[in-house]
């Protein structure tokens, strides 16, 4: 991951640090640095310090609790570390191959939309009328939106993420581990049952979704500081700064050439021999090359080198042809988070010309095809990527979905809030979606800029798609099977078939 000067990491969590050092390091000196106790998660020690604080969080609730009555011996949560560090990292190579610009801005997006507009609005419009009069509102979704994992069995669950579980490991767990029975049921009951069940049961709870979108529209808000200029050394104790990786020159690369004064009289060529030939004497006679002469060589010696060039190349291309063109570019604009917004505020209904008018005075900007839409998307997607691929982003996310799930403290566990508690969150969530309007926008797309009508409005139209846990499940297994799917290829029907014989085989036995 590339660090980004426009977001820099926050301060350590000496809470965090304190609750790993308690829990996964009881049995090390507090003076050992954590890097010599615990292995590598990530390429970036910040995002390990935040996944080692989820880990010391599942390992106390969930596993310390009936491990520590049989053993005090370290050695289960050493095997367990170590487990997750090979995943995590093999993980972690998978994501970089992802393109992440059309995962996250255009796959999930539409995979939302077709969740909030295709199917929920069609079934509450379906509530109480003669198409289906018995039925209630999840029943009439379930039916549009059938899941294995939310069938009428009650351990169905639970079944379905041991089989995803059982798919992961078969992928990601070395061969050694894999063929160890006792390994294997362990490592998939930790994966499958303390943490995907924890976590699709948690994010499915309305109130949790409403803490989502604060914590979100907050981390959006909040202004980034510039890094702190470092201080400077003294001269005797200056060295030199090392921005970028060194690597070795290829042969393809050419040290770039000295550009030369131009001078009216002569030519680059003249000047080139009077520079590097000894001055003649005084009865010497320059000869100069006439400038049509001097141009045609030039144009000539471009010509050849040019032959020589396509040449080389096309007899390159005889002995391994060269792969197939890359697929063309979805220009950023026309990705679908920006038809997700305006169907999730309902502007193709309320304001269908707003929205017509706005679509086309930017038609020019969401074409490639012109030079002021390619320039605007390299630009857009450029920034799309500094800022996703910053280490600082994903340790902000991982810490705020630790305060979300767990508690604000790691030290502290969280209880479940009551209806009042979850009333309140909801009224925090709508106040953080009204402030994050602008005013200008409020008065055309709600009609008002009173408070207390656009809140109403807000709760009505904006948080009502989340208000049922069952329906907000459907989401969230469909978008588990979504990312799987993208990460674990070999798990579709795409994938490998010796993959799906063997190894898959191997872990369902």
């Amino acid at each position: 991951m590339k660090p980004s000067r426009s977001s820099p990491v926050p301060a350590v969590d000496k809470s965090a640090i304190a609750l790993i050092r308690r829990v996964l390091c009881y049995h090390a000196p507090p003076s050992t640095p954590l890097e010599q106790l615990l292995p590598a998660l990530t390429s970036s020690p910040e995002v390990d310090l935040e996944l080692y604080a989820f880990l010391s969080i599942i390992f106390r609730d969930f596993i310390y609790s009936w491990y520590s009555k049989i053993t005090t011996d370290n050695a289960f949560a050493d095997e367990i570390i170590a487990v997750v560090a090979h995943c995590s990292r093999a993980m972690e190579e998978r994501i970089r191959k992802v393109d992440l610009e059309a995962f996250l801005l255009d796959e999930i997006p539409s995979f939302i939309e077709n969740h909030i507009k295709a199917d929920y609005r069609l079934a509450l419009s379906r509530h109480g009328t003669p198409i289906s009069p018995h039925l209630s509102v999840r029943e009439i979704f379930h039916n549009f939106q059938p899941h294995p994992a939310l069938s009428a069995s009650p351990d169905s669950e639970k079944l379905y993420l041991k089989l995803v579980s059982s798919g992961i490991l078969a992928v990601l767990l070395p061969t050694e581990d894999l063929e160890s029975d006792c390994e294997r049921s362990l490592v998939r009951e930790v994966l499958s049952g303390m943490v995907l069940w924890n976590v699709m049961n948690s994010l499915s709870e309305p109130y949790i979704i409403h803490e989502i979108i604060t914590n979100v529209l907050e981390l959006l808000r909040a202004p980034m500081s510039p890094p702190s200029a470092p201080e400077t050394p003294p001269e005797n104790e200056r060295k030199p700064l090392m921005t970028h990786t060194r690597r070795k020159r290829s042969y393809s690369e050419k040290m770039p050439s000295v550009p030369l004064q131009h001078e009216p009289n002569g030519s680059v060529k003249e000047k080139f021999h009077i520079s590097e030939t000894p001055i003649p004497p005084a009865n010497y006679k320059l000869i100069r090359i006439p400038p049509a002469v001097d141009n045609l060589l030039t144009i000539t010696f471009k010509v050849l080198s040019l032959l020589r060039a396509y040449l080389s190349s096309f007899i390159t291309n005889l002995h391994s042809p060269p792969p197939p063109p890359p697929r063309p570019k979805k220009p950023l604009l026309r990705m679908s988070l920006f038809r997700l917004i305006p169907s999730y505020l309902h502007l193709p209904t309320l304001q269908p010309w707003t929205l017509n008018s706005l679509l086309f005075f930017t038609k020019p900007f969401t074409s490639r095809s012109t030079r002021l839409g390619l320039t605007l998307d390299n630009l857009l997607s450029s920034s799309f990527h500094s800022y996703i691929e910053s280490p600082s982003l994903l340790v902000r996310i991982l810490r705020s979905a630790r305060s979300t799930l767990f508690s604000a403290s790691p030290d502290l566990v969280r209880t479940y809030p009551t209806p009042k508690e979850k009333a309140h969150i909801k009224c925090m969530a709508e106040e953080a979606i009204w402030e994050a309007i602008p005013s200008t926008i409020r008065k055309v797309y709600f009609g008002t800029d009173d408070k207390e009508e656009g809140l109403a409005v807000v709760g009505e139209m904006l948080l009502k798609a989340v208000q049922d846990k069952e329906i907000n499940k459907h989401l969230l297994y469909n978008l588990l099977d979504l990312i799987v799917s993208k990460l674990i290829p070999e798990l579709t029907e795409e994938g490998p078939a010796e993959l799906r014989r063997g190894r898959v085989g191997v872990v369902n036995r």
